[in-house]
């Protein structure tokens, strides 16, 4: 899985594993989130989006199957 740090208010970190097309997010409360069957388009969208956190809330939010992750 490939990290990227975020500049953002909602999040701390994203991970994108291309072959299982699994995303993983860290948010900001410390709280982290696998979202699976996620295209790497959307993933790239992510990263490069102005608003994560409206771009989340508008492409990835409701529109995957995730489940929390526990540390």
């Amino acid at each position: 899985m490939t990290w990227t740090h975020l500049e953002s208010t909602a999040f701390r970190a994203v991970g994108y594993d291309a072959a299982t097309q699994r995303l993983q997010i860290r948010f900001n409360d410390g709280s982290a989130y696998e979202y699976r069957d996620v295209p790497a388009q959307v993933h790239a969208a992510l990263i490069h989006a102005d608003s994560k956190g409206r771009h989340f809330n508008l492409m990835i939010r409701a529109k995957f199957a995730y489940e929390r992750l526990v540390d």
